[in-house]
């Protein structure tokens, strides 16, 4: 079984499926806009643009990650925002912030634009302590 505490990185991708949602409360759910599903690791992400007034640009990613087999999945919150400090340094990531793992603990993460070689634009995220 995957365990959430193991993951160290995921690729997010514009969403274009109207079935992906994401849970803004128990009983408030819409549309993802960036998603990330990779069953051979048992790895679901859903993520939306949210306003933020302490997010330089305005908005900031919200994302909920699961992982592990259905019964016992596991559950982490998180949040992206513009990387403020990037300045001319090219490996600095565009993206940090967040994640709350599910025993409350928090772990940094970091996120850069990536275009794959067919041209798809992605986030790709990194998880680290």
């Amino acid at each position: 079984m995957s365990n959430i505490a193991n993951l160290k990185n995921f690729s997010l991708f514009t969403n274009n499926n109207d079935n992906v949602r994401f849970f803004k409360s128990k009983d408030i759910q819409v549309k993802a806009d960036y998603s990330c599903y990779e069953p051979k690791r048992e790895l679901s992400v859903s993520g939306i643009k949210a306003p933020s007034e302490k997010a330089l640009g305005g908005d900031y990613l919200k994302l909920t990650i699961a992982m592990g087999a259905q019964g016992a999945r596991q559950y982490a919150d998180g949040a992206l925002f513009r990387n403020d400090r990037k300045g001319e340094n090219a490996k600095a990531p565009d993206m940090t912030g967040v994640l709350t793992m599910p025993d409350k603990s928090e772990k940094r993460l970091a996120g850069w634009y990536k275009k794959s070689t067919s041209g798809v634009s992605y986030l790709s995220v990194a998880i680290s302590d």
